[in-house]
């Protein structure tokens, strides 16, 4: 895994979604210890291959979203936070999605050693299912589309 896709998502997210999570199928070796996931598979587990069941949890690694977010649309119950780029997956993710959120550039992820940092990159929220669709909108500074 490359060190820039060693960025976890910060405590609030999960905290304003306010969902327990069945699945991250991208989570660092001993999971993130706040995120609410009942089950996760670190990059030895290799999650693409595994099965995933019930409402996923995903921030896929940067440097290799496309099989993860091609997956997580196939499973259609959960959540992702991801950066969007030019590909087919990125036009299935928009056009599919129960419900989208932006968020804003001022995002910072948590690096291992457990400083936030900022990428350049704004990223979005994408939810499939009712329940996470409706979750989104404890996001208050954007519209949910």
């Amino acid at each position: 895994m490359k060190e820039a896709d060693e960025r976890y998502t910060p405590r609030w997210i999960f905290d304003t979604l306010n969902l327990q999570f069945d699945l991250d199928p991208c989570a660092p070796v001993g999971g993130i210890p706040y995120a609410p996931v009942k089950k996760y598979y670190t990059e030895a587990d290799d999650g693409l291959t595994k099965k995933w069941n019930g409402r996923v949890w995903l921030n896929p690694p940067f440097s290799k979203p496309k099989l993860f977010m091609e997956k997580f649309i196939d499973n259609a119950n959960g959540v992702a936070l991801v950066r969007l780029s030019q590909s087919q997956w990125a036009k299935d993710l928009w056009n599919k999605a129960d419900a989208i959120v932006f968020n804003d550039k001022t995002l910072k992820f948590i690096r291992p050693d457990g400083k936030a940092i900022g990428i350049p990159q704004v990223t979005f929220l994408f939810a499939f299912g009712k329940q996470n669709a409706e979750a989104l909108q404890n996001f208050k500074e954007y519209k949910v589309r």
